[in-house]
């Protein structure tokens, strides 16, 4: 994956980066990638713990991209 990264922004195909990227996250449970990088980029910490406690099963089908 890293090689295709290092690819797509040499050439400036953002477009397709970020269809990857959502792609992705689309397709991936909630708690595998998107509740672990919010609960590490979102500040006060308070709202970090906030998403912490989110019940995955629930929340996960719920995310529109």
């Amino acid at each position: 994956m890293l090689a295709e990264l290092h690819g797509k922004l040499e050439n400036h195909m953002e477009d397709e980066l970020t269809g990857n990227v959502f792609g992705t996250l689309r397709y991936t449970a909630f708690n595998k990638i998107l509740q672990p990088l919010l609960t590490v980029c979102i500040r006060p910490k308070e709202i970090a713990a906030v998403i912490e406690k989110i019940n995955c099963e629930f929340f996960g089908d719920k995310i529109k991209f």
